[in-house]
């Protein structure tokens, strides 16, 4: 049990990292969130007691920062990530640099546990920089710190996600739906809260140390099964339209620029490979977790977008 134990979670405000902090909480332990922006991670105290989960603000530029939040923690989390690229805060600095501080930080403070968060599809020789920098961070944290326990999450759903949601905000507002690379791409959806579980299981199992694990949901879908998903769990009639690939890369070209891109250039080389889980890799079942079916969790946070009259 985590009881009392000081946890460290860097990037704990993000879609899953709310989850993990809850969870943390309920089970006792003395959470510190490592983040940017501590007013926006404020909401994230009432996870548990008061003075139970404490923001604090952490540059993974900083190693000092970086060293500080880590001293003393029984273990230490890395929920950190980006989508896309934005000012000093490249895929680079977070996913790899950062990743890289952290593990050595963890080193110096002996830190017993560490739970890095990759992405599935990390290549080192991928055309995105976003998965060759998932991939270069997973060697830089494994070299820092042997005992690793690296899980790789495929597409996350679950009530607040980034995926869902925001085809679902879109659905409210298009006459139709474009399909990038034809809509052919495979995802295999995960529950962002059996994400959260294997991250707790992984703190509390010695076992899982040193591996890698890939988590998927039970089922496969192309991207084009995913937009029609979302079209019946909205209740609007959409077409859904393929983009040639002249289209959909001038698309992205102009959409990267947005506060939050609804796809980039680099996001269009991640479409080229399927994003499911490999064979005999060691997945959810290994951390003893049932995966949960897309179809029974988000109609119940997509409702809220059918027409009403």
């Amino acid at each position: 049990m985590m009881k009392n134990k000081i946890v460290t979670v860097f990037g704990g405000n993000g879609f899953l990292g709310r989850s993990v902090v809850q969870r943390l909480a309920q089970q006792g332990a003395r959470v510190r969130v490592a983040v940017r922006d501590t007013d926006k991670a404020n909401r994230l105290r009432v996870s548990g007691d008061v003075g139970q989960v404490v923001p604090l603000q952490v540059c993974l530029r900083d190693q000092q920062a970086v060293e500080s939040v880590c001293h003393g923690a029984h273990s230490v989390i890395n929920l950190t990530g980006r989508l896309y690229e934005k000012r000093q805060a490249t895929f680079n600095a977070v996913h790899v640099e950062g990743a890289h501080n952290i593990a050595k930080a963890c080193v110096k403070h002996k830190v017993q546990h560490f739970v890095h968060i990759s992405a599935l599809g990390a290549d080192p020789k991928s055309r995105s920089k976003y998965a060759k920098t998932k991939a270069l961070g997973e060697k830089k944290v494994q070299k820092a710190f042997p005992n690793v326990t690296i899980l790789r999450p495929s597409l996350m759903f679950g009530a607040g996600d980034r995926f869902f949601g925001r085809f679902a905000d879109l659905a409210t507002l298009l006459p139709f739906f474009t399909l990038f690379k034809g809509g052919r791409t495979k995802f295999q959806p995960v529950y962002v809260g059996d994400v959260a579980q294997a991250v707790l299981y992984a703190l509390q199992d010695k076992k899982t140390q040193g591996k890698i694990y890939e988590l998927g949901g039970p089922k496969i879908y192309t991207f084009k099964d995913l937009m029609t998903l979302i079209i019946h769990y909205t209740g609007r009639q959409k077409m859904l339209i393929p983009l040639p690939s002249f289209m959909a890369t001038l698309m992205a070209k102009v959409l990267q620029f947005m506060p939050e891109p609804l796809i980039t250039p680099d996001q269009l080389k991640l479409l080229e490979h399927d994003n499911v889980v490999t064979q005999k890799a060691k997945g959810l079942k290994d951390l003893g977790i049932n995966a949960a079916h897309l179809e029974a969790i988000v109609p119940t946070y997509l409702s809220c977008y059918k027409p009403h009259f």
